[in-house]
């Protein structure tokens, strides 16, 4: 890892933090910004950051979270009410066949840019890429994920 992207150069890579994930979505002039602020606990193993964090669906039911990140491709997992794989890593095509109440559909990334920085008591992980439902275009997307310290924990 670069060194202004090492994990150990700046947060406790074991404590818990404020997760903000906010994604820019832009089809045909539109625009539509989803923002999830949670706490989650961050993690750093292999050279990889790790992010849990846990979630409720519209029906009450949890879904666990996990966000793996490195140098190369971001992973975002979710299990539990829903489940899901996506993985972003630049100049990739990735594909996920995902359940829904319409039947499975086929969901696909054309990853554009990404960039992860690990900096004194942040995280930033920033993504563009274009995605694809059944192979048609939705959306332009601008992800940004960033992970500071918790300063409100037990113990703090």
């Amino acid at each position: 890892m670069p060194a202004d992207s090492n994990p150990k150069a700046g947060i406790d890579l074991s404590e818990n933090v404020i997760l903000t994930i906010r994604v820019e979505q832009k089809n045909l002039g539109e625009e539509f910004v989803s923002e999830t602020i949670t706490s989650a606990r961050l993690a750093e193993k292999n050279n990889k950051i790790f992010l849990t964090y846990h979630e409720t669906d519209g029906e009450g039911g949890t879904i666990r979270s996990l966000i793996r990140a490195g140098n190369d491709q971001v992973e975002i997992i979710r299990h539990g009410a829903e489940e899901s794989r996506m993985i972003l890593a630049a100049g990739k095509r990735t594909v996920e066949m995902r359940m829904t109440p319409a039947g499975p559909m086929r969901i696909e990334a054309v990853t554009k840019e990404y960039n992860m920085l690990c900096r004194a008591d942040t995280v930033r992980i920033d993504v563009l890429y274009d995605l694809f439902l059944d192979g048609d275009f939705i959306s332009l997307c601008r992800a940004q994920i960033t992970a500071v310290p918790d300063k409100t924990a037990y113990g703090r």
